[in-house]
Parts: C-alpha cells; sequence; structure tokens
C-alpha cells in the first residue's frame, strides 16, 4: 500500500498512469474530462477509479537529483545526442527538490481542476513527478525522444557512408 505522498503509476498496455497518492484511498491525477482522450483535468479521485482494470500499482522512487528510478537504476540515455541532452539538463535545467509528503499533496491539491493536459508536454507523469520534485519531467515521453533520436542518427550515420 502506499504512504501519503507517493508517486504511485499502474500500467495500462502501452503506456503508464501516474498519481500522487493523497491518503484516505484517493489518489489525485489526470482523468479524462470528456470523450476526447487528450482532454485532461486533475482530479482527486477513489484508488479504485485510479487503478482501472490494472493489476498491479507502483511506487515510484526517486533518486537525490530528483530522477525516478527504474529497477533502482535512473533511465540511461539511448544515443550520443539523448546523452548531450542530459548533460545539458543537468547543468542548465531545472534542479529537482525533493518535497515532503504534505508538499506532495499540497502541491497537488492546488492543481485540482486544471485542464491543461497535453500528451507531450503536460501528461500525468510530468503532473505527479513534478508534485514530488518541483520538475515537471516524463520518462515515458523521454523514452520516446531517444528513439526517435536514435533512429535520426543512424539514418544520418548511413547517409555518410554512401
Amino acid at each position: 500500500m502506499p504512504n501519503y505522498g507517493d508517486v504511485i503509476y499502474v500500467k495500462r498496455g502501452l503506456y503508464d498512469h501516474y498519481g500522487v497518492y493523497s491518503g484516505g484511498g484517493n489518489v489525485i491525477h489526470y482523468v479524462k474530462a470528456s470523450d476526447n482522450a487528450f482532454d485532461g483535468v486533475i482530479s482527486e479521485t477513489p484508488v479504485q477509479q485510479f487503478v482501472g482494470n490494472s493489476k498491479v500499482g507502483y511506487i515510484c522512487q526517486f533518486d537525490a537529483l530528483g530522477r525516478q528510478l527504474h529497477d533502482g537504476k535512473a533511465r540511461e540515455p539511448k544515443s550520443i545526442l539523448g546523452a548531450v541532452k542530459d548533460l545539458y539538463d543537468l547543468g542548465f535545467g531545472e534542479q529537482a527538490t525533493i518535497y515532503s509528503a504534505d508538499e506532495t499533496v499540497t502541491r497537488a491539491r492546488n492543481c485540482i481542476g486544471t485542464r491543461n493536459y497535453d500528451l507531450f508536454g503536460q501528461n500525468c507523469e510530468h503532473f505527479a513527478v513534478w508534485c514530488k520534485t518541483g520538475v515537471a519531467k516524463s520518462d515515458q515521453v523521454e523514452n520516446v525522444v531517444q528513439c526517435v533520436l536514435r533512429v535520426a542518427e543512424e539514418l544520418f550515420v548511413r547517409s555518410l557512408k554512401k
């Protein structure tokens, strides 16, 4: 069972759905606001609604730099451009702060009713991670970007060999 203020997620096929456990069996997360899958509103709902048809829920862990840990490790860059981006973010990007459980839930509650969902810039993972660290970041989006960069690198290298 998650603790008050934990960032939690469930697997939903092709993506993971994130929220902040706010205690009393409730989660603050993006909820579909209409028939449009890209119209979301931040709401506090029972954990059962958050979990949906998922079988297992997970508690998100963070390192001292505010990076999500997957199997105990931070995400590794999958391309040269990805590594350069990670170095840039480390030196010039927003600096994370690991907020207390109370601060995390307060930040989440202050966003209830917000409707600025954006799949690539402000999704459920961006929101939940921001509540805990102060940095709106999505490893899922980063992984997609890394794959695109990897393909671009490969195409570039192949074009040089011709």
